[in-house]
């Protein structure tokens, strides 16, 4: 399970990312500066990639597995969803990761929605894209948020945490907003909450990346509810957003 919501201003834009998880897989570890790809990832010590990350031309991507689609049984092995972003965040430009994408054979990887956020996106040019494989088709669409990927009942998970997102939303959207939606434990503190706490899984991380004239990657290692301190790193963003106010 995870959810993905998004905020847009005058001078760029802000990812709110919580990060579902098996209560035994490893805590990842959190956000740094990739001096390879210029950009800033957590990393997922189990699959060696990552599911979020930002580089400085102001290029986001999120990755949230797809579940519900059919995976081949006569495939013995696949290569980790979470490296597709470790290998796309060192392109600059969205339309760079479309086109690699379609080179990539993506028969290696389990089926996932990639989410990805362009380094022009601001108010008046509000394209968020995802691209979707399901195994055996590759196809993009934009995307409405929230956005959310669950493993259980994810037809009520969708549903209920829709219907949330658009009445905290209806009157008015900003930051606090966001980060009230996100640490939200409506109907109850369980599965369908965005703060989602089960038995075997649970909320594990949330990310926060706020790209302006300067990129702020925010994160906590921890669910929402939790008294956890956020981390911050914050790197120069790229001259293409130069000039533009601080957020």
């Amino acid at each position: 399970m995870c959810t993905l919501s998004w905020l847009i201003n005058d001078n760029g834009y802000e990812v709110f990312f919580n990060r579902d998880e098996q209560r035994t897989r490893p805590q990842a570890i959190a956000p740094c500066y990739n001096k390879k790809t210029d950009s800033i990832m957590p990393i997922d010590p189990q699959g060696k990639g990552s599911w979020i990350a930002v580089n400085r031309s102001g290029l986001t991507l999120c990755l949230l597995n797809n579940y519900q689609a059919q995976v081949s049984e006569d495939k013995l092995a696949y290569i980790s969803r979470g490296l597709l972003i470790a290998d796309l965040t060192k392109y600059k430009k969205s339309q760079q990761v479309l086109q690699q994408l379609q080179l990539i054979d993506l028969s290696d990887y389990m089926p996932f929605n990639l989410c990805v956020f362009p380094e022009t996106l601001k108010s008046g040019n509000e394209s968020v894209v995802t691209f979707s494989w399901d195994g055996t088709r590759f196809s993009q669409q934009q995307a409405i948020q929230p956005v959310i990927s669950s493993a259980v009942s994810l037809y009520e998970v969708q549903k209920n945490r829709t219907l949330l997102f658009n009445r905290m939303t209806e009157k008015k959207i900003n930051r606090d907003i966001h980060l009230e939606f996100h640490s939200s434990h409506q109907p109850e503190k369980g599965k369908y909450s965005v703060c989602m706490h089960r038995d075997e899984a649970c909320t594990q991380s949330v990310s926060h990346i706020i790209v302006n004239n300067k990129i702020k990657f925010r994160y906590l290692n921890a669910p929402a509810c939790s008294n956890e301190q956020w981390q911050d790193i914050t790197m120069d963003s790229c001259e293409e957003r130069a000039g533009l106010n601080y957020f």
